[in-house]
């Protein structure tokens, strides 16, 4: 079994916030996988396996064909977090398997201009 991904992402408190993520087959990223039929949790938390501090709205685009999975948080849902460094991670969901796909650190960052 492959190992999750590690991919650090950084989200702006107050801003509505898009992460989108090609789900492959190869290394390279070049051969997406059709994820039809699969769904995905993304959680934040604290530290891992800490207490989860948001959970990001996941959509497989179109007909699942391109691998792409696009997570959402709100302008509303960023400004009640608190800047910091935290985890996250995205699990998938194929039938009864569960599998980790990425695990990353998360900066949450106060807007300069406000």
């Amino acid at each position: 079994m492959a190992k999750p991904a590690a991919i650090d992402i950084t989200l702006i408190i107050g801003d509505d916030e898009t992460v989108q993520v090609t789900i492959c087959s190869d290394a390279a990223g070049a051969v997406p996988v059709d994820i039809n039929g699969r769904t995905y949790e993304a959680s934040i938390a604290a530290t891992p396996g800490g207490a989860v501090v948001d959970t990001f709205t996941t959509a497989v685009s179109g007909d699942g064909s391109t691998g792409v999975v696009t997570l959402t948080l709100t302008d509303t849902e960023t400004a009640a977090l608190t800047a910091g460094v935290y985890s996250w991670d995205l699990v998938e969901t194929n039938g009864t398997a569960e599998t980790t796909l990425i695990l990353g650190y998360c900066t949450i960052q106060e807007r300069v201009t406000v």
